[in-house]
């Protein structure tokens, strides 16, 4: 064996023998040891550190990109035409349904805004080729080894979160009974306002999905969790399909395998609770941006734009996909010269895709614009006095206090538990040997040698660990964070 083989094997086990321990001590040794486990991760950081700058490989110039095509409404009228007609039809549901009594049927404004949101994005549809069915022929044949893969791991990712979900978890909590109810008495008929705020001022839209659900599936509990069953493989879908964009085919699988897998998104795939699609509507979107980057295909930043506004009748987390992407949209503005110029007119019709989907709720807030920040203001450190409190009561600072809440943050994936009914696993939200794993991924994705994903992915992580755990009370609840799954 070459000298400079020797060298990277004892890295490699140095780092790895390192990260073990201090795994070991986070979980089995946690009081008073941790920060015995802080010093042993930090020097598995350092020996990762060392064993990358020794594999590193001069990096191939990457070609500039061409210049971006004409616009589909510059190439196709009519379609304009279209797009135009979709957006009126959505503004008109949501100024009707702002308008109308809370007992009256909501039924046809629904529907208006169906017709108008697809009316909207069909005018963006790439044509179809008359040799299409060909084509697809031909495509399985080259990929069907692939798609054979992706379709075993999708069969087994639903069959773990579908199977027994009226026994597990055993407890049905209120708040799945809760929102279970709520889905419920939303479509009956006449079918109550989808566009309005209900329990904890979420929206109604989400409810409504999982009363469709029962209706089909049946008023039970295994009925009201089974939307989340689908919900978390569509994400174990579009997680492979992101990892593989972005990394290759082999970070896609290992990827869609960890999180088929991993008992956090497992736990709140189970639940009959809306939590779980923020992990699905962030993974979503950012392939779809990434592919139109990439492509420079209107189509893409068009359905890009509609999942991030659909993300806006989900959860509270799921509203960080609007503000991930306005950061690293905002970054490759700034590192790339010219980006903007490509790609300013598909940006405009991602914005203007996300306007036509949101825009019934944005007339809900128009009326009741509390509701818009009542959630964020009952459990943000700042508007809620909990740092203001916690100063009086623990004598700390706040700079002491904010550190705190990071550390728990950053903690909760190795060390720190969920200390919310919700789940509770007493574990930390990765299990012992993708705690180590995930050590890995962050020394490589720091040095950000392929930026525009790895920075991508940091934006993400960092934002989210920020802005959903840190800056808010009793970090690390995992219903909050379930978009970093």
């Amino acid at each position: 064996m070459k000298k400079r083989d020797w060298g990277t094997a004892a890295l490699l086990c140095i780092g790895l023998g390192f990260a073990l321990l201090g795994q070991y001590y986070f979980v089995y040794r946690r009081d008073p040891f941790f920060r015995d486990g802080i010093v042993f991760y930090s020097l598995a950081a350092a020996a990762f550190g060392v064993l990358w700058w020794r594999l590193r490989r001069p990096e191939k110039e990457v070609p500039p990109e061409p210049a971006a095509p004409k616009v589909w409404a510059e190439r196709i009228p009519l379609r304009r035409v279209a797009a135009v007609g979709g957006l009126i039809l959505a503004a008109f549901a949501g100024w009707t349904a702002a308008r109308r009594p809370w007992d009256s049927d909501f039924s046809g404004v629904f529907w208006l805004w169906v017709v108008g949101v697809g009316w909207f994005l069909a005018s963006f549809a790439p044509s179809i080729p008359k040799d299409w069915p060909q084509r697809c022929v031909g495509w399985l044949k080259r990929n069907r080894g692939e798609v054979w893969r992706v379709a075993a791991l999708l069969a087994v990712a639903l069959a773990v979160r579908g199977v027994a979900l009226e026994e597990v978890p055993r407890n049905f909590g209120g708040d799945e009974g809760i929102q279970a109810l709520a889905g419920l008495r939303l479509v009956e008929r006449p079918l109550d306002n989808p566009f309005g705020t209900g329990w904890y001022s979420v929206p109604t839209m989400s409810f409504l999905l999982v009363g469709t659900a029962m209706r089909i599936f049946g008023a039970t509990v295994a009925g009201a969790r089974t939307l989340s069953a689908f919900a978390g493989m569509g994400a174990v879908l579009s997680t492979y399909l992101l990892a593989r964009e972005l990394w290759g085919r082999r970070v896609g699988t290992f990827a869609a395998l960890l999180l088929a897998f991993g008992h956090y998104h497992l736990h709140f795939s189970r639940l009959a609770s809306n939590q779980i699609g923020d992990a699905l509507f962030i993974t979503l979107a950012l392939w779809l941006l990434v592919r139109g980057l990439a492509s420079e295909e209107p189509w893409y930043f068009v359905l890009a734009g509609a999942v991030t506004g659909a993300a806006w009748y989900a959860y509270f987390g799921a509203r960080l996909v609007l503000i991930v992407i306005g950061c690293y949209l905002g970054l490759r503005a700034l590192k790339e010269r010219g980006f903007l110029h490509r790609h300013w007119e598909s940006l405009a019709l991602m914005g203007l895709a996300a306007f036509v989907v949101v825009l019934p709720l944005l007339f809900h807030y128009l009326r009741d614009w509390g509701a818009m920040a009542a959630r964020y203001n009952q459990v943000s450190i700042f508007s809620s006095g909990w740092l203001a409190q916690e100063q009086i009561v623990t004598g700390r600072s706040a700079v002491y206090l904010l550190l705190q809440q990071l550390w728990k943050a950053v903690s909760a994936f190795h060390y720190t538990v969920d200390p919310t009914f919700w789940y509770r696993p007493d574990i930390p939200l990765l299990d012992f040997v993708s705690g180590v794993f995930m050590l890995f991924g962050l020394v490589d994705v720091v040095r950000c040698r392929r930026w525009r994903s790895d920075g991508l992915l940091l934006l993400w992580f960092g934002l989210a660990l920020v802005l959903g755990w840190t800056l808010n009370e009793n970090p690390p609840s995992s219903q909050r964070l379930t978009i970093t799954a």
